[in-house]
């Protein structure tokens, strides 16, 4: 995938705003080029977006499924931050 930093949003781990993380996330989904990204749930664990096709952001959680066809839903107020992949440069 090349040379990136890691883009955290948000900036402080304790922030969590239901609204502006669904926000987020659906900028993130409709980015073109698509990059791929994960959302942080608890200090360690994270689920990895490698596709637009692994996700649908529902109007209070979020629906993740993986290469196996196992879905997850993730209320918007637990994900604590989202990791992105940026360019660098």
């Amino acid at each position: 995938m090349g040379d990136y930093e890691v883009a955290v949003w948000p900036p402080s781990r304790y922030y969590n705003s239901r609204s502006h993380m669904k926000e987020q996330i659906v900028q993130f989904l409709h980015s073109n080029p698509f990059l791929p990204f994960s959302v942080e749930v608890a200090e360690d664990v994270a689920y990895s977006i490698p596709t637009r096709d692994h996700v649908l952001a529902g109007k209070n959680v979020l629906v993740i499924e993986d290469d196996n066809g196992y879905v997850d839903l993730i209320p918007y107020s637990h994900i604590r931050r989202v990791r992105h992949p940026a360019p660098l440069g």
